[in-house]
């Protein structure tokens, strides 16, 4: 009998879910929902479960916030919960949350050349750091490090640039790998008037 797993994508428009064959990696029955019709992502994922008839009982979801222990709070969204309470109240034996960028990064050594276009500069160097960026509700970066055979997400660090409430917004940057980078970013940030910064570990 073939077994799944559930993965999921979660954004502050979207909540993508899928479910992956444990064996072959292989992703199917994906669909999308808007996290505006749902209260929480548990009730998203009971919804998703109902209809797919599977007995599932390991995931893991991506999500656009910085993962810092076991209470998950979104960036670009009002949801929040405690991933060990989730996962009791689905019946999962396993319910791993993570990063997006953390899982985007991790997915990359998957690529084949004949996945990937080249725009600009020269070949890339085997092995070298990779930088991956992408805007969707919030801005995502991350980079992929490889030492000696072994790949490993870089730790990486989220700075948060709060505006004035008058603007009425926040601006917010993943700054990944070194202290130095970030607090160099936050030293910059300082001097412009009426901004607070505060940084957190991914």
């Amino acid at each position: 009998m073939t077994k799944y797993a559930l993965v999921g994508d979660v954004g502050g428009t979207n909540a993508r879910l899928a479910l992956c064959e444990v064996e072959t990696g292989t992703i199917s029955q994906a669909k999308t929902f808007s996290t505006s019709d749902y209260d929480n992502l548990e009730a998203v994922i009971r919804h998703y479960l109902d209809e797919q008839k599977q007995d599932i009982t390991h995931g893991c979801i991506a999500i656009a916030c910085p993962i810092t222990g076991d209470w998950v709070e979104m960036t670009n969204h009002d949801w929040a919960f405690s991933a060990s309470q989730m996962k009791q109240s689905l019946g999962f034996e396993t319910l791993e949350i993570i990063n997006d960028f953390t899982a985007v990064s991790m997915a990359i050594p998957m690529l084949a050349e004949s996945d990937v276009i080249q725009f600009g500069g020269k070949t890339p160097v085997k092995d070298k750091p990779i930088a991956i960026y992408g805007a969707g509700t919030g801005l995502g970066v991350s980079i992929w490090c490889t030492w000696r055979s072994a790949g490993s997400v870089c730790r990486a660090r989220a700075v948060t640039l709060i505006l004035p409430r008058t603007v009425k917004r926040k601006m917010r940057f993943w700054k990944c790998c070194a202290l130095s980078s970030v607090t160099s970013l936050q030293s910059a940030c300082s001097q412009v008037p009426g901004w607070s910064i505060c940084t957190g570990r991914l």
